[in-house]
């Protein structure tokens, strides 16, 4: 990486690092969740991690634009629908290719392999989705609208989509660790990798939307 993309990132990582409190928060409900350890916590557990994430993307968002800062009840009012509506429309493409594709492998590292390359590349693919739902206020047209924005900038995206692969990595990677060791160690490193996933999710939003606002400072 040269110097300009360090810049980059660092002034991405500067728009996600004063959200921890929320980012915990998500990570720790996220992880409640997935690991099933408190099973009677799945109903409140999906939607208030869905809410704490549209928070998340809804203040990083608004720190980026002028006059954009806005109240988190004002948050989730404006953009939960376009959020929802965009998350499926990227997510279930995804899920059935894989579940079409994955069939055919029988090894575990088969599958690993194969998901890592599926969520890697809908992940590039999708960059500025998410930026122009919550920037645009967009919903289905963010998803074409962000990819011709990808081929129109592919410079631009090139360090935003080297962080996507790695975060995609470490997800999956956290995942299969607990599925196959399931320990309080295998616990904690889950936890840790959720910390570092969601903070790299953001920072892709983040360096994401400031592509489409022109950097701005």
């Amino acid at each position: 990486m040269g110097e300009p993309v360090v810049e980059e990132f660092n002034r991405a990582s500067q728009d996600v690092a004063g959200h921890w409190p929320w980012i915990l928060a998500a990570v720790a409900v996220s992880v409640t969740v997935s690991a099933g350890v408190w099973k009677e916590f799945l109903f409140v557990g999906v939607p208030l991690t869905i809410a704490i994430m549209i928070i998340l993307y809804g203040r990083i968002a608004g720190g980026l634009v002028p006059d954009g800062t806005a109240g988190t009840w004002k948050i989730l009012q404006d953009n939960w629908l376009n959020y929802l509506v965009a998350v499926v429309i990227i997510g279930l493409p995804e899920r059935i290719m894989l579940l079409l594709v994955a069939s055919r492998f029988h090894s575990l590292v088969g599958y690993v392999v194969l998901a890592t390359a599926f969520g890697a590349g809908f992940g590039i693919l999708t960059i500025y989705a998410l930026p122009i739902v919550f920037i645009r206020k967009s919903r289905l047209a963010a998803i074409l609208a962000g990819i011709v924005f990808l081929f129109r900038n592919p410079a631009a995206s090139s360090w935003i989509a080297a962080v996507v692969v790695v975060t995609q990595i470490l997800a999956v990677a956290g995942v299969t660790v607990f599925r196959v060791a399931t320990a309080p160690w295998s616990f904690a490193l889950v936890l840790l990798t959720g910390v570092v996933v969601t903070f790299l999710s953001l920072v892709t939003f983040a360096g994401a939307s400031r592509v489409l606002l022109g950097d701005r400072p």
